[in-house]
């Protein structure tokens, strides 16, 4: 809490910092300082940062590039096609009713979305909200559920989250979708 940061403040760190041996130097705010490097160092370094890139960046690409130049770039020439198609068919994409209710303390959001020629297998629904008023950012899959009478590959998506949280931090949204795909990168 705030007053336990300015308890720490007034009674430790504000002291050794101003607190001068002869020679006027800080003694025991420059070893606060020599014990935070030695504890924060390994987090911080570029050894780590290097090896969080390698594991969770470089090392992934290369395998999803070896899936990819598989059969002769198969499933590559398979997300070209893919892409193509998001984008002759995005224009067709829009929104209908949004209906929202509240029970339980949690909150239900019921969207109309009518994805036209992309079809709902190269279409993921999600409510999302951003980081707001100390609220976190929240990305929640909406279920797609029952067809909307008379429409082509229009469905109403559905999700629920807790009420906690203002009903207008959160929106429904459409992002392309392919199980191979890094969205939004691609």
């Amino acid at each position: 809490t705030a007053e336990r940061l300015y308890e720490v403040l007034e009674n430790a760190v504000v002291p050794e910092f101003y607190e001068r041996d002869a020679d006027g130097f800080p003694r025991r705010w420059i070893q606060r300082v020599r014990l935070s490097m030695c504890a924060l160092t390994a987090r911080f370094s570029s050894h780590r940062m290097l090896a969080e890139y390698v594991e969770n960046a470089y090392l992934p690409a290369a395998e999803r590039y070896r899936r990819r130049a598989a059969d002769l770039g198969a499933l590559g020439a398979e997300l070209e096609e893919w892409a193509a198609a998001v984008r002759d068919a995005w224009k067709g994409v829009r929104f209908g009713d949004l209906r929202v209710s509240e029970a339980d303390g949690k909150r239900r959001y019921d969207v109309q979305v009518y994805l036209g020629d992309l079809g709902a297998a190269r279409a993921a629904v999600e409510l999302y909200a951003d980081a707001v008023d100390g609220w976190p950012s929240e990305c929640v899959a909406m279920e797609r559920g029952a067809a909307i009478p008379g429409a082509i590959e229009g469905f109403v998506y559905t999700a629920e989250v807790s009420a906690e949280r203002p009903a207008g931090h959160y929106t429904p949204r459409v992002r392309p979708y392919h199980p191979e795909a890094i969205c939004p990168l691609e």
